[in-house]
């Protein structure tokens, strides 16, 4: 089927949380959205601002790369294509130069992301940049340092790696969540060699002492001509709870997250889009970097709903017409909530913490600005229970 549209489209893989926050962000700025999905789990499908393509998953290797190729060929206007979380983005990366003969790549370049999600490299260009960040031993199996305080957090230099012939693995999948408490010495090495033997690298970090909430965020666009947009928030709360994403977040100006999240996409050369995860030390005081992902993120779409439509700037470069305005944060604090973990957290809320997390999500939900009745459509629809079934039943082959 050929597809046809007044301005390019795009075309969003895969479909989830972050697909949802692209198509809000990118349809009401008068772009065609067509998302990519293998089940019916994912809430962009559902939505009244776009169209939805069966697609196999990143897992299938060389099929979920014709298929894109496949979508890519079917319009009759160039698409741009964006990648909604790290297997399909590290996917795309890898065949970057076969998909760019179909699409424009909503990516960072090959080197830049190469550099930004390898942490010793990312700390590396953190050190070079003044930017501050936990103290961290690569371990290269080696025992773990002497002397150092537990807990501590024992992290993979690359949470998705590529194994070849289009394969990939992912520490959250293997080990729960993007990083991992140890307590103790001994466990830091039971953990560190299962790891190992997946073929992570591992690293093990000082843990930054503080609540969820001193997590603060700046969500970056760089353009090639040196254009800059700035968009900063805070987590409420996070899903797991000790390193989580995102699932209670206020946007809210943060005059002091800027100036180092500036100084690292300088120091990096970045163009494109980033979300640049600090946490300020109840230890010192001090705000140390602790992640960088160059591609949209979770809750993207709260960017959108602050003035700062990152995933627009970032479809406007990809088509090479980006203009010299430059948006600005509203001053008015916003918040936005995963409906998916409002349950979550509401089965664990307790504490300060806890109420704060719970009172905000609440709010967010009743507030949602979107009108796009994604719950709703979801819920009706027989597609849906079948599939939460089967991933209930460990059928499904991602999610």
């Amino acid at each position: 089927m050929s597809v046809s549209a007044r301005q390019p489209p795009a075309v969003i893989v895969p479909d989830g949380q972050t697909a949802l926050g692209l198509v809000r962000s990118l349809a009401p700025q008068g772009v065609v959205c067509t998302v990519c999905a293998w089940n019916q789990l994912g809430p962009a499908a559902y939505s009244r601002h776009a169209r939805v393509i069966r697609c196999p998953p990143p897992s299938s290797g060389r099929a979920f790369i014709d298929a894109l190729i496949r979508i890519g060929r079917s319009f009759s206007t160039r698409p741009v294509l964006f990648t909604a979380d790290e297997t399909s983005t590290l996917l795309a990366d890898y065949r970057r130069e076969e998909l760019s003969a179909h699409f424009d790549l909503g990516l960072a370049s090959a080197p830049q992301l190469g550099e930004l999600v390898y942490k010793p490299r990312l700390y590396q260009i953190c050190a070079d940049a003044g930017v501050p960040t936990p103290e961290t031993w690569l371990l290269n199996g080696e025992p773990p340092p002497v002397g150092l305080s537990y807990p501590a957090v024992l992290k993979p230099a690359q949470r998705v790696i590529h194994r070849g012939n289009y394969q990939t693995r992912s520490f959250r999948f293997e080990f729960g969540a993007k990083a991992v408490l140890v307590r103790n010495a001994a466990e830091a090495r039971t953990i560190a060699t299962r790891a190992q033997q997946l073929g992570f690298e591992v690293l093990l970090q000082r843990l930054v002492a503080g609540p969820v909430t001193n997590l603060l965020t700046a969500g970056v666009f760089a353009g090639r001509k040196g254009g800059r947009a700035l968009f900063t928030a805070r987590k409420l709360a996070q899903v797991p709870h000790d390193f989580g994403d995102g699932a209670v977040v206020e946007g809210v100006p943060l005059p002091e997250v800027g100036p180092p999240a500036l100084r690292l996409v300088e120091q990096s050369g970045l163009v494109g889009m980033a979300d640049i995860e600090f946490k300020r030390d109840s230890a010192d005081g001090q705000l140390k970097l602790l992640d960088v992902n160059p591609r949209p993120w979770l809750w993207i779409e709260l960017a959108t709903r602050c003035g700062v439509n990152l995933p627009h700037l970032l479809y406007e470069e990809a088509i090479a017409s980006r203009d010299a305005a430059t948006p600005v944060q509203t001053t008015d604090n916003i918040t936005w909530c995963s409906t998916r973990s409002l349950l979550r957290i509401m089965r664990r809320a307790h504490g300060r913490e806890g109420r704060v997390a719970l009172g905000a999500a609440v709010r967010a939900w009743r507030r949602d600005p979107s009108g796009d009745d994604v719950g709703w459509r979801m819920a009706v629809r027989q597609g849906f229970w079948r599939d939460l079934l089967r991933a209930a039943r460990g059928q499904l082959p991602e999610m």
